[in-house]
């Protein structure tokens, strides 16, 4: 077994709002639901459980299924469950934190693209699932 320290892992599998926010990546951020008042140390939050898929920049095509987001910027735009929104997530304020600002020409219609892509291949894992469940008793390993 080899000893490494943490800051040398590199696979990470939540969203880094402030590595987009560098880049000002467009988002398609979907609103699955909205948790209760909670307090992470600083004050309490109502965390926002969304579906995020990061349209351009170095993460794009990265899909972020049911993601926790704190970041005050962008959850105060992303309140109603059910709604997609596209925006560009980019630095604000005094303390430059991610915020959800407003698309740029081009990102609504890339976002009805990735999105149809998305409900398309999803719709495909759930076929290749179903036919798997339905061809052999025996498991699939």
């Amino acid at each position: 077994m080899a000893l490494k320290g943490a800051s040398t892992t590199v696979d990470q599998d939540w969203l880094d709002f402030k590595a987009l926010a560098a880049e000002g990546a467009a988002v398609v951020i979907t609103t699955r639901s909205l948790e209760p008042l909670t307090d992470f140390g600083n004050g309490e939050v109502e965390p926002v459980i969304a579906d995020v898929l990061v349209l351009t920049g170095a993460h794009a095509g990265e899909y972020y299924p049911r993601e926790r987001i704190l970041a005050a910027g962008v959850r105060s735009k992303i309140q109603t469950i059910g709604d997609s929104v596209v925006g560009r997530i980019k630095p604000y304020g005094k303390r430059a934190h991610p915020g959800l600002e407003p698309e740029h020409t081009g990102d609504l219609e890339l976002a009805e693209k990735a999105l149809a892509k998305l409900a398309k291949s999803e719709g495909t894992k759930k076929k290749a699932a179903a036919a798997m469940d339905e061809s052999s008793e025996d498991p699939p390993f």
